[in-house]
C-alpha cells in the first residue's frame, strides 16, 4: 500500500505541473513564495500520511490510525500538540523548523555556501562552536534507540 500511495503522488504531481494556472497567479514574487510553501508543505504531509502505511503493522492498524487522526478533536489541548515533550521542547522545535524553511528558502535564490565560505576563520568558528553547543545542550542523550532500529 505504501508503494501505491507513492506511485499515486508522483502521477498526481506530474499533472499538477501540467496544469496551466490563471495569468494573475503567476510572476509575483509573493505567488512565488506562496506555490513554493505550498508544494513544500503538500509533500510534507502526503509523505507523512504515507508513512502510517510503512510503519504499521498491519493495513488494519494503518486505517485504525487514519480513522483517529480525524476523530478526537474535540479534546484538543495544548499538551496534545506537543506530544507530552513540554512547552520548551515545542517552541525550540519550532524555531529550528522556521530556521531550517527559512535556509531552505535563502539556498533557492543564494549560494548560502559560498557566502557563508567567505566569511573570516573566526566568524565561521563561532557558528560550529554555536552550533556543536546547541547539540550537547538541547540534544536528547538519554539512550533510546532510534526509531529505524525497531524495524
Amino acid at each position: 500500500i505504501w508503494g501505491f500511495i507513492h506511485g499515486f503522488g508522483i502521477v498526481f504531481q506530474r499533472f499538477v505541473l501540467r496544469c496551466q494556472f490563471p495569468s494573475w497567479m503567476l510572476g509575483s514574487r509573493f505567488a512565488v513564495v506562496m506555490q513554493s510553501f505550498a508544494n513544500w508543505f503538500g509533500t510534507f504531509l502526503f509523505v507523512s500520511f504515507a508513512w502510517i502505511f510503512f510503519r504499521a503493522s498491519n493495513v488494519a492498524d494503518a486505517f485504525l490510525a487514519v480513522r483517529n487522526i480525524f476523530s478526537g478533536w474535540q479534546h484538543w489541548s495544548f499538551e496534545a500538540l506537543t506530544l507530552g515533550q513540554g512547552e520548551f521542547s515545542f517552541v525550540i522545535a519550532i524555531i529550528g523548523i522556521a530556521l531550517l524553511m527559512f535556509l531552505e528558502y535563502g539556498q533557492q535564490f543564494h549560494d548560502l555556501h559560498a557566502r557563508f565560505s567567505r566569511q573570516p576563520l573566526f566568524v565561521r568558528s563561532m557558528v560550529y562552536t554555536l552550533g556543536v553547543l546547541t547539540i550537547l545542550v538541547l540534544g536528547n542523550f538519554d539512550g533510546q534507540e532510534f526509531i529505524y532500529f525497531q524495524f
